[in-house]
Order: C-alpha cells, then structure tokens, then sequence
C-alpha cells in the first residue's frame, strides 16, 4: 500500500473522531408516523428500510401464509391466447422468444449458478421501464375483479422501484393508466392469486399482460404492514419477477419437483441470499424481514440490465446497529424491528464504521467479502431451516438478522466496534482502524488478511503494547483494552504479511520469527536398528536441540529388549504409514503389565504447532501382545490436555486399564497399515518435554512375546525475536 493511500484513510479515520459524525438520534425517530413518513419529500422516503411498521401489523402479516408466486397453488386460469397450451408451466429452457415483441429481449445465460438459478432468459429491451397502478375500467385478462391497489401499497411499490435504481441502471417512470394507456409493469388487485402472481415477460413477451402484478384484496392489511413485514418482501418479490427473475429452486406455488432450469443447492436457496426463495424463514423463532433485494437478487439483476452507479464517492457507512446504517442524513434499515438488508456501493474508498454499535457480549462477526454478511455472533447461522423441495430431512442454517454486501463492489476501511469483532478482509485494500489508549476495543481477530492490508495502530507507540507468536497467530495485547489476532499470519510468507503501522513508526516492532522445525530421524546419522543411548542428543540447526532419554520400570520380571536390540532404536524400514522412525521395543515373557519403556524427548526451547505418530500400535492376531501407550506433554496426560487433536487408527481404542490412562490397540494391524497409527497435533500448546510410556497391557495372553511401535518425524516450530 503506497503512503498516500494510508495517509487519505487515516483522514476519514480523524475526520469521524472530530467531527463526530455518529450522533444519530435514533431513538427520537421512532415516534414517526407512517402516513407522515409516506407522504414526506425527505431522504428516508428513497432508501428500502425505513420505520413504520407497527408489532401488530408485523405479526398479522407473518401469520398469513398461501403462496405469492406466478402461477402459484395451480390456482391460475390457463392463458391459452399467449402460452403454449401444452405447458401451462413453462420454464427457463422453453424458447418462447423466436417472435418476442420489440419490449421483451431474450438473454443468454451468464454461467454463473448463483445468477442463472435465479433469472429467465428474457429482459425489457429499454432500460427505461415503465410502470402503473391499475386505475379502473374492463381489463384484457381473465382474472375477475380486477381493481386498483391501496395508496399505502402504491407509496411502497414506488419506494422500491425508486431504491432499484440505486442498484441496476434502470429508469422507472410512472404513467397514467387509463384504457390503452398503462405501464409495462402494472399493479392491480384480483380475485384470482391466493395472495399474488405476476406475467413473467419472458412467458408472455408478446402479449399485455406480460408484468402484470395481481395482488389478492383480501391480504391488504398484509401488504400494508411495511418495511419488516413479511407480505413488504412479497411487494419486492413480485416486482422481481416482473423484471424477469425466478424462483431458484425446484418449485413454483404448491408444486415441487416438476421446473427445469438451474437451481440453487439448498443450503443457498433460502433469503439471506434470494428473497425469490421460498426458504424466506418466516415461521422461525427469530424471523427477521427482508427490506431489500439481497446479494444473488442484486447480481442477478445487474447482470440483466447492468449496474447503477451509486455512492461511487468516498462513502462512511455509519452503523447504529447490524441490521441499520446511515449515510450523511440518511438512514436504511428498520428502526422497530430485526431485519435483512444488502448494500451496494458502486465505487470509491469507502468506510464501515461500526464504533457506535451497542456492546455485545457474544461479538460481531464482520465479513468484507463480496456476498458477506454484517451481524452478531449470535445471530450468524443461528437459524435453521428444512429446504423447499429437499426430502433429505436435512437441516440448513442461515443467519437471522444483518447487513449483507452486493457482490462486484469493495468496501476498503473498518473502524472496529467496543466488542470482540470478528472481521473477514476481503481482496481489496483494507485498513482496520479504531485504535487507541482511549478505546477499549475488545479481542479482535482478524482473518484472511495480506500485504495490501493494513492494521492501523496509530493511536498506540510500541511501548504500550506487547505481541505475542501463538502458533500460527500473531497477537497484539493491549492489556484492558483488548487485543488483535491476526489469524494465520505466521502461514504466509513474510512479503505477503499485513503491514502494521504505529504512532512511533519509525520504531522496530518487535515481531516475533517463526521458524518451521522437524525431527528427521534418517537425517540424524543412525544406522538401521542402531540403538540410541538415553541421553542422546540431536541438533537439528537455528540453536534448536532435542535430547533423547530413557528408562524402563519393571518390578523384576522378564523385561528383555525387543529381538536382542536395545529398548530404543532406530529402524529404516516402515511402520504404519511412515519410514524411517524411532523404535520402541520389548520381550515381556512373563507378561507384567505395569512394565514398560518411558521415553522423554526434552526441547531446549519451548516449541508450538508440534505433531508426530505413534505407529502400529495394536495388537497380534492371537492376543499374545496388546500395545498400550500414555503420552504426557510437560507432565500433563494428553487426554486431559484441552486442545490437543488426537486421531486414531480404526485398530487404536481408549484403553481399559486400571493402571495406565491411554491408548490401547485392540485389533490386528498390518504394520504397513494406517489402523494401529495414532496422530496427534498440539496447535499452539507450548511443549517442552514429551512423555511416552509403552506397555504390554493385561489383555495379552501369558508369554506375549515381543512386541513394538514407532515414532514418527516430528514437526514443530519455534519463535525468534
């Protein structure tokens, strides 16, 4: 990142602190009036979410249910002037086009799953569109009853439209509807829907009716609800469809599994990212209502008629909270209720500042990726849901309530919130900011982050912080105000790491190296089945040493070395699924459990990230040997060490022991075989001394015989200043 560009962010970061920008009286908004609002020239007439709805008029209209598609329920009289008669169902793969009208277009498919499960190859030809409500007298159609729609409903469909053009490069203009005289998308009431349809004008490019919206009369007071209602997402919907958008899944009203077309898998198809689903979650606990198209709507749409540009400046996105933001005096969200919106920005630097969100003790989860979703930790994935058309029985999450982001756009700054956030860089230039001895920030985590970002510290001197390697995280604490782990930043290479900048950054900051180590027992000069002596030592490079000891305990038996060799050894051959390991082996004729090898590997460092095998351990077809095993990191059993990853062989089971608390082998394991093996991975546990005991547990016969298992290479890492 060139100086310039950090140097323009760290101005709007000055900017915000100065002039105060986040003092957004939100609380004195709530006593708005809905016809106030409807009938007002203000700013929060233009944006998809603005307050108004009532909690009585939100759970009228949630309990209301039958369908409000095209075609929905089978209901629909068959229009054989303009539809094939033979289908009355048509689908995406049906080339109705050959003769369209000079109004409707056909448009070939984008390849994309996410856009093509959504769209019908067709599109109004201008993208001047114009649209009307219904005003009276004979209609072409069959449905009967046909009467015009209710000014609040009129009020809401012009918002939406108007708030279209924000995000495709469409005109809608409305006009007269009188006669002859009526838009191409027309709005009207009928007696026909069991709540809505709408004439696709790809499956009527050459007839009238083609993005014509019915409406049922008798949910008006559904539809009238607003903003956060269930029946508002049944406005945007229908008006989707009428610009040539589909359902994504196999279904259409009542009917499932006769469409044809792309579909979207079903963890997709549901409204955090369509609200053409029919996965639109409104009998969940915590339904939360859509105010907007969402990200694969607004991608779909853009691919038919292109993007609008919008907020192409340096936008600041002020959140008040993760469902509800405003930009300079305007507000887009849901003041009185949970809901589910998507910004798109169509150019610019531009900012998230989340420092005036309320404190969450479950954090916020923050992804700046294209598609991403602004929330809580609590609320991500927190809903779950049965897909439309899936008879798996299979359960899908989605996240109930939040903030997405349109896909070909990038937001570049974040200015964190008081809780721990969880933020997600996106491929663009990111600078993450908040900062300061005077803000107590939270336990931040910061993921997929690269060289083109940066973390901006300008607020702290070196001095008052200190950072700290764990694995393969870098941590900034800031003691009690919070810290910053940067994810991963050790897995790449040090040209493409997160630049970092401080008050004082002309001072080294004291970064902890991370050097990748191994154990290669062939590269350690051991001849085969040479036997290594306790107290051996083996420097492996970069000051790093490893020292091998061991001993065994018997109370007097007959304890002999495995096939006249020492008790540890070094073997070329393979075992389990390795070559070349470390050999611990033994004779225990008389059969005492309780005797056994304990070996310790002893690191003249701390390491971290440390992982190795056990191999082939298991037991002989006969039983007359059954391999049990206890591993220790710095005295502690690993099995009672939290963090440790342990993977066993299908042969490798917990033990049964009274005397040992580990790992036993309880079938037979070709020694070549992955079975008997025990992987084990300790992440950033610090290890400075490992513990193997080995056994020949009581489940063997009397005279077992010898018996033995392996140790891998080891990999681990270490820390340098």
């Amino acid at each position: 990142m060139s100086s310039s560009s950090i140097d323009s962010s760290n101005k709007i970061f000055e900017q915000l602190n100065a002039d105060q920008l986040l003092n957004t009286d939100l609380e004195s908004d709530k006593s708005w009036d809905i016809k106030d609002i409807i009938s007002s020239n203000s700013k929060l007439n233009k944006g998809f979410g603005w307050v108004g709805t009532s909690q009585e008029e939100l759970q009228t209209s949630v309990a209301s249910s039958s369908c409000d598609c095209p075609y929905c329920c089978g209901e629909i009289v068959p229009d054989f002037e303009s539809v094939n008669t033979s289908n009355n169902f048509l689908d995406s793969n049906t080339p109705l086009l050959a003769a369209a009208s000079s109004e409707v277009t056909s448009i070939s498919y984008s390849g994309n799953n996410s856009i093509d499960s959504l769209i019908y190859p067709a599109k109004w030809t201008s993208n001047t569109i114009t649209y009307s409500f219904f005003d009276g007298g004979s209609y072409y159609g069959s449905e009967d009853n046909v009467t015009p729609i209710t000014e609040t409903m009129k009020n809401y469909l012009r918002d939406i439209l108007e708030s279209l053009e924000n995000i495709i490069d469409v005109d809608f203009v409305e006009v007269s509807d009188a006669g002859n005289n009526y838009g191409q998308i027309r709005y009207m009431f009928s007696d026909d829907p069991s709540t809505a349809y709408t004439k696709s004008p790809y499956k009527y490019p050459d007839s009238p009716k083609a993005g014509d919206i019915h409406f049922n009369p008798d949910k008006t007071e559904d539809f009238e609800a607003g903003p956060g209602a269930y029946r508002y997402e049944t406005l945007i919907h229908e008006t989707l469809h009428a610009l040539s958008l589909k359902h994504p899944g196999n279904y259409n009203g009542s009917s499932t599994g006769n469409q044809s077309g792309e579909f979207l898998p079903y963890a997709e198809d549901n409204s955090n990212n369509t609200v053409m689903s029919y996965n639109r979650l409104r009998y969940t606990d915590d339904y939360s209502g859509l105010i907007t198209p969402m990200a694969y709507d607004i991608r779909a749409l853009q691919y038919i008629y292109g993007a609008a540009s919008y907020n192409e400046g340096n936008t600041i996105y002020n959140f008040s909270d993760i469902d509800g933001y405003t930009v300079e005096d305007e507000f887009f969200g849901n003041k009185n209720f949970d809901a589910k919106q998507t910004l798109w920005d169509s150019g610019g630097t531009d900012t998230f500042n989340f420092s005036q969100l309320d404190f969450d003790s479950s954090g916020y989860r923050f992804d700046l990726r294209e598609g991403g979703v602004i929330t809580s930790q609590n609320a991500y994935q927190s809903t779950s849901y049965e897909a439309r058309g899936d008879e798996s029985g299979q359960n899908y999450s989605a996240t109930s309530t939040g903030t997405w982001i349109a896909y070909n756009m990038t937001i570049e700054n974040v200015i964190n919130s008081s809780s721990d956030d969880y933020i997600i860089a996106n491929e663009g230039t990111n600078i993450f900011g908040g900062y300061s001895l005077s803000n107590s920030t939270g336990e931040d985590v910061i993921v997929a982050s690269d060289n083109e970002d940066t973390l901006d510290l300008s607020g702290y001197k070196v001095s008052d912080f200190t950072i700290v390697a764990t694995g393969d995280d870098l941590i900034f604490d800031f003691a009690q105000n919070g810290s910053i782990t940067i994810k991963d930043y050790y897995k790449a290479d040090v040209s493409d790491r997160i630049q970092i900048i401080t008050f004082d950054s002309d001072s080294t900051l004291p970064i902890p190296m991370i050097i990748n180590e191994a154990l290669v027992w062939e590269n350690q000069n051991l001849s085969d089945e040479s036997a290594v002596a306790p107290g051996s030592q083996f420097n492996l490079g970069n000051g790093v040493a490893v020292t091998v000891d061991w001993s065994i305990i018997t109370d007097g038996g007959s304890f002999v070395p495995y096939g006249g060799e020492d008790f540890v050894s070094y073997d070329s051959d393979k075992l389990g699924n390795h070559t070349g390991y470390l050999s611990l082996g033994f004779n225990n004729s008389k059969n005492d459990p309780d005797d056994r090898i304990k070996l310790s590997l002893n690191f003249n460092q701390a390491v971290t990230s440390l992982s190795f095998q056990l191999l082939d351990v298991d037991q002989s077809d006969s039983k007359s040997f059954d391999d049990g095993v206890e591993i220790y990191a710095d005295g502690v059993n690993i099995k009672n060490l939290s963090g440790v990853e342990i993977v066993t062989g299908d042969n490798v089971f917990a033990d049964n022991e009274t005397y040992m608390n580990g790992f036993e082998g309880r079938g037979s394991a070709n020694s070549s075989s992955e079975s008997g093996d025990i992987s084990i991975s300790f992440g950033s546990i610090e290890v400075s001394e490992l513990e193997i005991q080995y056994f020949s547990t009581d489940d063997a016969i009397s005279d077992p015989g010898s018996q033995k298992i392996g140790i891998s290479d080891l990999d681990f890492q270490i820390k340098s200043t």
